[in-house]
């Protein structure tokens, strides 16, 4: 049995369930708002999930974990602190005339260096966070598991982060200690570097460094985003999957449905990696499909991407989206999901997004959300559900 054949008025029962999905994603961004990787109002929707998970799942489960917080950030701010250190006392070594400050100066670069990059080991793990999932049994033997993942933090905002400043950073950087070393030769060889246009010369690079590193390094984080299409659609229209089923008393005869709400996604994908890593062995049991919901906003964008574009779970989404009307195209990955450490580790799996290419900048208030793309979400992801049976 195909899902749209599952109930009389098809279309009409699913659109209630994919308003379920608007209005409580509507109503979180009300009541709890912005909610950052660790953060109280994480830990806050984390409860609210596990609520509704509780009416309409057969198990709900939590588990706990330890992560380290925006590491990338920390080690950037770390890095550029080391190189302003490193561009002061250049800079006080071509007022001074003091070489061993040069010296000093590019070993303190060398550090920043190495700080810029190192940041996962040194970077405590201060906050802890939760996995919420829960799980609808088979009425008969488990063959098959469809795994619905979506996260419940919020994108941290930047102004102009990117590999291309931190490149410069770096860039930057190199160009202090090249300094350094070269006054300090010239030092030794008793050459004179009084002369003004050299000590201009000097001078240009060093306040470049430091506009790079206070200016943008220090700034460019600015805030945190509602998260009302990335992720509260993908959390809500997953449990409406499960809402569905218990409503219309339907149950599935070899497949288990397993609804994830990971914590910490911001934070490099650290809920999804912790659990994983946690329930591996269990997860390889019987055939594991993984589904990722990640912001469903404007259906224009709706796609399906995946590490593998041949994979078997991304044809059967697209084509269970065809079976409703909606034709979605699979692409390869162009931004990392949870479902990339599903596949990662061997998992056939894709994601349901409509993510544009600003994610990262652009507003994400439920006013901006847009129910026709649930809907089909939810359509696409339910005919799944019926073709594994």
């Amino acid at each position: 049995m195909k899902a749209n054949q599952s109930v009389e008025n098809y279309d009409s029962r699913i659109r209630e369930y994919a308003n379920y999905s608007f209005r409580q994603s509507r109503n979180i961004c009300k009541t709890i708002g912005k909610r950052e990787a660790g953060s109280e109002n994480e830990i806050k929707l984390q409860q609210h999930v596990e609520n509704e998970l509780k009416t309409c799942a057969d198990e709900v489960k939590v588990d706990e974990f330890n992560f380290q917080k925006d590491y990338k950030i920390f080690q950037n701010k770390v890095g550029a602190i080391f190189f302003i250190c490193a561009a002061a006392l250049l800079l006080a070594m071509l007022l001074l005339g003091i070489e061993i400050l040069g010296l000093i100066s590019a070993a303190v670069a060398v550090v920043g260096i190495v700080l810029s990059f190192a940041g996962k080991i040194y970077a405590p793990k201060k906050l802890s966070s939760k996995n919420v999932y829960a799980v609808k049994k088979p009425t008969g033997e488990t063959k098959n598991r469809l795994i619905l993942v979506s996260n419940a933090d919020c994108i941290r905002t930047t102004k102009l982060d990117g590999v291309f400043l931190k490149i410069m950073s770096i860039i930057s950087a190199v160009l202090s200690i090249a300094i350094s070393v070269l006054i300090y030769v010239q030092k030794q060889n008793e050459i004179s570097i009084t002369d003004t246009q050299i000590y201009k010369y000097l001078a240009i690079p060093v306040v470049v460094f430091m506009i790079f590193n206070i200016i943008i390094l220090f700034s460019s984080y600015t805030g945190v985003l509602d998260g009302a299409n990335k992720n509260l659609s993908g959390i809500f229209t997953s449990i409406a999957v499960l809402k569905y089923l218990k409503d219309m008393s339907i149950s599935m005869q070899s497949t288990e449905i397993m609804v994830l709400v990971t914590g910490a996604h911001e934070a490099d994908l650290s809920g999804v990696k912790n659990f994983v890593k946690k329930h591996l062995e269990e997860l390889k049991n019987v055939e594991t499909r993984v589904v990722c919901l990640d912001c469903l906003r404007d259906e224009k964008n709706l796609r399906i991407e995946t590490k593998n574009i041949r994979g078997k779970v991304a044809e059967e989404i697209k084509n269970c989206a065809k079976e409703n009307g909606a034709e979605i195209e699979i692409q390869q990955n162009t931004f990392l999901s949870d479902g990339d450490v599903f596949e990662n580790h061997g998992f056939d799996g894709c994601t349901l997004t409509a993510s544009e290419k600003d994610v990262m900048t652009q507003e994400d208030t439920y006013e901006d959300m847009k129910i026709k793309t649930i809907e089909t979400a939810l359509k696409s992801v339910m005919e799944e559900v019926f073709y594994l049976g």
